[in-house]
C-alpha cells in the first residue's frame, strides 16, 4: 500500500517531551514519513484488534501470551503496548515504538504518573542479577550500560568491575533510558520492576523472558526460547517418570534447607535460624527429577506448638527454627525421613569445596553434645556414612562467592532440572539428559563434585572500548521495527526475507531485500533468533530430541 493510501487510525497522540536518553541506534525507529498520514498499525490490525494476520509477516511481531506466569500481563494496541506487573505495587508501563507518537496516558484511562518508555530500549541498568540470564537469551547484552558488581556472568562482571566501572551502584541516568531492579522506584521515571523470582513455579520464573522481551520488541525470540525450555523441562520429567516406572525404582524423599546466621545492621537485628523450604519452584524441581518432597503436613503434625518454631504457608512455604540450642531435636526429627538434603546455605567465610558435612551438621546444630536429649543424628539417612547424600547449589560461582543459581538458573530451569537428575539418578541420567556441561553444573554433590569458578577474564566476546558487551569493533545492532518504507516508496510490514528497511535503493530497484551491508548493520529478530542457535544446540543431547 502507498503512503497516501493508508486507512488505519493511529490510537496515539504526542503528549509530552521524552526524558533525556542515549542516542538512538540507526534502524531502531520508524521512518518519520510513515506519519505524514495519520494511519498506521504496528501491533494490531483493523480487522482484529489483537493480532496482525498475514502469512508473510515476520513472526517477531508475535505477541506475548502468558502461559504459566501469574504476575504480569501484556496488552497490545496500534502503536503501543501496556505492560502490567501485578506484584507489589501493581506497576503499569506504556511502551511505544520509537519514531511513533508518544501516547497520552490520560486518554488511555491510566494515571498521570504512569511511566512511558520508547522502545526498543536503547541502554539499560541491570542492578538485579536475575536479569542477566534473560538478557543473554534475548541477545541484548550490547544494550546493558550498567551491571551489578555481584554478577556471576563473566561479561556483566567485567562491565561492572573492569576498566569501564559500570556498576549499577553508580548509574549515570543520562546514559540510559531504563533501570531494571527487583523493586521499582516510583519517583524515578526510568525505574522498572523485574520480579521473576516472585512467581511461584520454576517455569513461571523462566517465562519472564517474555516480560523482558516486550521492552525490546523481541517477543518472538522470547516465545521460541521459552517454548524450548518448557518442552525440555517437561520431556525430562516425563522420561524420568517412565524410567522409574520401568525399573520399579524407589523415589528418594528430599528436603530443601537453608541456614541463616544471626546478625545486625544498624538498629535492625535478626536471629540465627534454620529454614525448611516448601516453595513451589523447589517442589517442581524435586518432583520433575523423580523425587518426593518432604511432606509439610506430616512434619507440622509432629512438631510442638512453640514460639521458636513457626510456619508460613502459601508462596513463602517455610518452617523456621530459631533458638537452635533448644529446637535442634525437632529439626532432626523433621529430617528423619529425608534421603537427600539440598543445602542452599551460604556459610560466612566458607565457600565452595570448603563446605563439608561436618560444617553443615555443626552450624545447623543438628547435634548438641551438652544436651541431655538423646542424639538422633546417627539415624539421619542423608548422613549415612557409606552414602552421604547432600546436594549444594554452588556449582557455579564467581570469586566473591555469588551463585549462578540466583542468576542464570532463574532463566534456565531445564538445565537445573538436568543437574538434579544427574545428582539423584547417576546410573541412568546420561541416557536422559546427557553428560554434565563442561561449563559446570548449578547443582553438585557435596562430596563428589568440584566448583566451577567464573571470572571476568572469561568474558566472550568481551567489553569493547565503548564499554559495550560486544566484539572490539562492534557497534550496538539495531532492532528493526515491524513496518518500514521500501524502495518503491510503499509502506510494508517486515517479512522473513526483508526484515529491515533498505538503507540504499537503486533507481530501478523493486527488490525489498536489504543489501549485504544493510543486513550486517542491523539486528532484526531473525538475526537475534540466530544468536540463540547455540542455546538450542545445547539442548540436542537430550534423548527426546534425538
Amino acid at each position: 500500500m502507498r503512503i497516501g493510501h493508508i486507512f488505519i487510525l493511529i490510537v496515539a497522540l504526542f503528549a509530552a517531551a521524552v526524558r533525556a536518553a542515549p542516542a538512538r541506534v540507526a534502524g531502531d525507529c520508524l521512518d518519520s514519513r510513515l506519519f505524514s498520514n495519520t494511519s498506521l498499525y504496528l501491533y494490531t490490525s483493523p480487522s482484529n484488534p489483537k493480532y496482525i494476520s498475514s502469512s508473510n509477516i515476520l513472526s517477531y511481531q508475535d505477541h506475548t501470551v502468558v502461559e504459566v506466569a501469574t504476575n504480569f500481563m501484556v496488552t497490545y494496541y496500534s502503536t503501543y503496548k501496556v505492560v502490567k506487573n501485578f506484584y507489589g505495587s501493581n506497576n503499569t508501563y506504556v511502551l511505544y515504538q520509537c519514531g511513533s507518537p508518544m501516547p497520552n496516558v490520560t486518554t488511555l484511562g491510566l494515571a498521570n504518573n504512569t511511566k512511558v518508555f520508547q522502545i526498543p530500549l536503547r541502554g539499560i541498568s541491570a542492578s538485579d542479577t536475575t536479569l542477566n540470564g534473560f538478557l543473554n537469551l534475548l541477545g541484548v547484552q550490547d544494550r546493558v550500560y550498567y551491571a551489578s558488581p555481584y554478577s556471576v556472568a563473566a561479561c556483566f562482571d567485567l562491565l561492572a568491575t573492569g576498566s569501564c566501572s559500570r556498576s549499577s551502584n553508580s548509574v549515570n541516568s543520562s546514559n540510559i533510558d531504563a533501570k531494571f531492579s527487583f523493586s521499582e522506584t516510583a519517583s524515578d521515571s526510568t525505574s522498572i520492576a523485574f520480579t521473576a523470582t516472585t512467581d511461584p513455579g520454576a517455569l513461571n520464573r523462566a517465562e519472564y523472558i517474555k516480560y523482558l522481551s516486550v521492552f525490546f520488541n523481541l517477543e518472538t525470540t522470547a516465545n521460541s526460547v521459552f517454548s524450548t525450555i518448557r518442552d525440555t523441562f517437561n520431556n525430562i520429567s516425563a522420561n524420568v517418570a517412565t524410567t522409574l516406572n520401568n525399573t520399579n525404582a524407589t523415589k528418594p524423599t528430599m528436603a530443601w534447607i537453608y541456614y541463616q546466621p544471626g546478625g545486625s545492621y544498624g538498629s535492625y537485628s535478626w536471629a540465627e535460624e534454620v529454614e525448611l523450604y516448601f516453595t513451589q519452584y523447589r517442589m517442581d524441581y524435586v518432583s520433575a527429577a523423580g523425587g518426593n518432597f518432604l511432606n509439610v503436613t506430616n512434619v507440622l503434625a509432629a512438631l510442638p506448638n512453640r514460639s521458636d518454631i513457626t510456619y508460613t504457608s502459601g508462596k513463602l512455604g517455610v518452617i523456621v527454627f530459631t533458638n537452635l540450642s533448644y529446637t535442634y531435636p525437632y529439626l532432626v526429627q523433621a529430617l528423619s525421613s529425608v534421603d537427600i538434603l539440598i543445602d542452599e546455605s551460604v556459610y560466612p567465610g566458607v565457600s565452595g569445596t570448603n563446605v563439608t558435612t561436618g560444617l553443615i551438621v555443626s552450624t545447623m546444630h543438628l547435634y548438641n553434645s551438652t544436651s541431655s536429649t538423646p542424639n538422633t543424628i546417627a539415624n539421619l539417612k542423608f548422613l549415612n556414612a557409606s552414602n552421604p547424600s547432600i546436594l549444594r547449589l554452588d556449582g557455579r560461582v564467581n570469586p566473591s562467592g555469588s551463585l549462578d543459581t540466583y542468576e542464570t538458573a532463574i532463566a534456565r530451569p531445564d538445565l537445573v532440572l538436568a543437574d538434579f537428575v544427574r545428582a539423584i539418578y547417576p546410573s541412568f541420567a546420561v541416557s536422559i539428559v546427557g553428560a554434565a556441561s563442561s561449563s559446570g553444573s548449578f547443582v553438585r554433590s557435596l562430596d563428589s563434585n568440584s566448583v566451577t569458578l567464573i571470572t571476568a577474564s572469561t568474558c566472550s566476546p568481551g567489553v569493547n572500548s565503548q564499554c559495550i558487551i560486544a566484539a572490539a569493533n562492534a557497534t550496538i545492532a539495531a532492532i528493526c521495527p515491524p513496518v518500514y518504507i521500501n524502495c518503491n516508496e510503499e509502506v510494508v510490514y517486515a517479512t522473513t526475507s526483508s526484515p529491515c528497511a533498505p538503507t540504499t535503493c537503486s533507481s530501478n530497484s523493486s527488490s525489498l531485500t536489504p543489501s549485504a551491508n544493510d543486513a550486517a548493520a542491523v539486528k532484526p529478530a531473525s538475526a537475534i533468533l540466530s544468536l540463540a542457535a547455540s542455546f538450542f544446540a545445547s539442548l540436542l543431547f537430550f534423548r527426546f530430541f534425538l
